[in-house]
């Protein structure tokens, strides 16, 4: 049960200016790019990069190319928070 303790939660980056998520429903990673993403400081969720899901760690998000690649049959949650 340890692994579902909960964190206290850091109120200072609650306001996120972007929310992306990707649903990746096939047998092999699959690499997403937009235009409209290159530049945004897209990162995985916080709640995700703290899973102990080793798959969604690989989940991966380029802001030069505005790429996301993201693993096989795994849904990524990414946010870039208000500056």
């Amino acid at each position: 049960m340890e692994d579902y303790i909960a964190k206290p939660l850091d109120t200072t980056r609650l306001l996120a200016a972007h929310v992306v998520v990707f649903f990746n429903a096939t047998n092999t990673a699959v690499t997403f790019t937009n235009a409209s993403l290159e530049a945004m400081s897209l990162q995985l969720d916080p709640l995700e990069t703290a899973s102990s899901d080793e798959t969604l760690q690989q989940a991966k998000f380029n802001k030069r190319e505005g790429t996301a690649t993201i693993p096989a049959l795994t849904t990524a949650v990414f946010v870039a928070y208000q500056e």
